[in-house]
């Protein structure tokens, strides 16, 4: 997989390296089922880390076939009247 599959980011010309690794997920039976959403192309965050993440935890993914980086949802039927 070549290292940019998408477009680059302020991150990309940051002229600092950094001294941490990333932080990777841990998995764990006390977490609550996740869902992962995504849209495909997304300038932001690449679509390869929602797909990796996901696998990660072993949930599913829900692939949005657009663009942008902003997500909504509405209808929140958790809260009380």
């Amino acid at each position: 997989m070549p290292l940019h599959e998408y477009p680059l980011d302020t991150c990309d010309f940051w002229p600092y390296p950094g001294h941490e690794q990333p932080h990777a997920p841990l998995p764990s039976s006390a977490l609550p089922p996740l869902l992962f959403i995504s849209q495909r192309y997304d300038p932001v965050t690449p679509y390869r880390n929602a797909r990796e993440m996901a696998s990660s935890f072993k949930s599913p993914l829900i692939t949005r076939e657009g663009d942008g980086h902003t997500g909504s949802r509405s209808g929140d039927t958790t809260r009380s009247a």
